[in-house]
């Protein structure tokens, strides 16, 4: 993702360790507010089955979902993303590990520097944050 950089005074192998340290091939993504999980950062084992069904998925979620922010949302966004885990079996959710919010989030972040972006947000984003 644009709006994110990698400090680069960190030590990424206690990350890359987790990913290793499992028994099973693993993914790391970070989790998001509301629910689910966030794509700007994403983390996989070579040849990790569930990267493969993400990739696998993307042309059929290629379509206009009414509105902008919805079509980003939805067909490439965080919620392609934590709607393809949900629809995973336990075994394979097993695989996919959640990135804490200590090292992800922009508040005491460890690992990345989030800049301004969501360049993908028009007023139809804007007006659904108004509303709730």
């Amino acid at each position: 993702d644009l709006d994110i950089g990698c400090l680069g005074d960190r030590h990424y192998d206690d990350l890359i360790q987790s990913l290793n340290s499992s028994k099973a091939k693993g993914a790391l993504f970070p989790l998001t507010n509301p629910m689910g999980f966030s794509n700007d950062v994403m983390f996989a084992s070579k040849n990790h089955p569930f990267l493969g069904q993400l990739i696998d998925n993307l042309p059929k979620k290629n379509r206009w979902f009414g509105l902008p922010y919805l079509t980003v949302l939805y067909s490439t966004g965080p919620m392609f993303l934590s709607l393809s885990y949900s629809k995973l079996s336990s075994d394979e959710r097993s695989q996919v590990l959640a990135m804490s919010p200590e090292i992800y989030s922009q508040s005491g972040t460890r690992y990345f520097n989030h800049l301004q972006g969501s360049t993908w947000w028009s007023i139809d984003a804007k007006f659904g944050q108004w509303m709730l």
